[in-house]
C-alpha cells in the first residue's frame, strides 16, 4: 500500500536518530576520558565529535528534505549551497554531504548546470514500487521464521484498530501509521542489514513523494490480515508471495496528477 506524506513522522524518526546517536557519543567519550570516568574535553572538542558523529549532517538532511517535500523548492530548482546554507543556519560541510546523501535518495540530481532537485516522473515512482515490491517480498521471507508471536500480535491489533477508526470515522492518519510501522517492521525483523540499508533508500523516496493512501483500506487490510496469517504459520513462500502481490497492485494507481512534484511525461 502507498503512503501518505511522511514529512511529519520523518521528521520525528530523524530526530529521534539524531538523539540517541548525540547522546551514545557523550556516554563513549565519557568511558573513554580516563580511569576515573572524569570528562575532560574542552567545548570545541566536544562540538567536533558530536558533528563528526552525524548529528548535524542528519539535521541539515532533514531540513532540506522537508524544503523539497513541502515544495519550496521544486522539481529544476538549481540548488545554491550558499543560499541554502545561510536559509538553514548552517555551514557547508554539513550541507554539502547532506545534499550527498539526499541526491544518493533521488531527491537531488547532477545536471550540467549543477546540483537540481530531481524532476520526479511516474516512470520512476513505479520504478520505485518495483523495488520495494522485490525488497519487501524478501523480507517477508527472511522474517517468517525469525518473527515473534508478539510482534504479529502487535501489528494484527494495530491493523484491526486502524481499520475499525476508519470505517466508523472515515480516520485515515492512524491507518497511514499502522502501515508505515508494519512495513518498517517487517524489514527490521528481516535482521538482514543490507536489505534494511536498501529499504530505507526506497521508503524515505516513497514518503517523501506520495499524495496519500492510494488504495482503500477496505482493500488492502484484507492483504495486511493475509500477510500476517502467512508468517504467523512460518509460509515463506506465501508470505513473499502477499507482500509482492500487494505493493504491486498499487502501481496502476500512480499517475502524475496523483502525487506532488510529479512531472507529466511526453507520449
Amino acid at each position: 500500500m502507498a503512503l501518505a506524506s511522511g514529512s511529519v513522522l520523518m521528521s520525528a524518526v530523524t530526530y529521534h536518530c539524531v538523539c540517541v546517536e548525540w547522546i551514545s557519543t557523550l556516554c563513549v567519550f565519557w568511558m573513554c576520558s580516563g580511569s576515573k570516568g572524569t570528562l575532560v574535553a574542552k567545548d570545541d572538542e566536544l562540538v567536533s565529535r558530536v558533528a563528526n558523529s552525524g548529528f548535524l549532517e542528519r539535521k541539515v538532511y532533514n531540513e532540506v528534505k522537508e524544503l523539497i517535500i513541502n515544495g519550496d523548492l521544486k522539481p529544476g530548482h538549481l540548488i545554491i549551497q550558499d543560499q541554502i546554507a545561510k536559509r538553514i543556519g548552517v555551514s557547508r560541510t554539513p550541507l554539502r554531504r547532506a545534499l550527498a546523501q539526499l541526491e544518493r535518495d533521488y531527491l537531488l540530481e547532477s545536471t550540467s548546470q549543477g546540483l537540481m532537485v530531481r524532476r520526479i516522473s511516474s516512470s520512476l515512482l513505479i520504478s520505485v514500487w518495483e523495488v520495494r515490491a522485490a525488497l519487501e517480498g524478501l523480507a517477508c521471507r527472511l522474517s517468517a521464521s525469525m518473527m515473534d508471536e508478539a510482534t504479529i500480535v502487535y501489528l494484527r491489533t494495530l491493523f484491526t484498530s486502524a481499520y475499525k477508526k476508519w470505517n466508523e470515522r472515515g480516520d485515515l492518519e492512524a491507518y497511514r501509521k499502522a502501515d508505515v510501522d508494519f512495513h518498517t517492521r517487517l524489514v527490521q525483523a528481516s535482521c538482514n542489514p543490507i536489505l534494511h540499508q536498501n529499504f530505507t533508500q526506497t521508503h524515505v523516496f516513497a514518503l517523501a513523494f506520495s499524495k496519500g493512501i492510494l488504495r482503500s483500506p477496505e482493500e488492502t487490510y484484507p492483504e495486511h490480515m493475509a500477510i500476517l496469517d502467512a508468517l504467523e504459520e512460518r509460509d515463506e513462500e506465501q508470505a513473499e508471495k502477499l507482500m509482492v502481490e500487494h505493493l504491486r497492485k498499487t502501481i496502476p494507481n500512480i499517475h502524475e496528477s496523483s502525487w506532488p512534484n510529479v512531472e507529466a511525461e511526453m507520449e
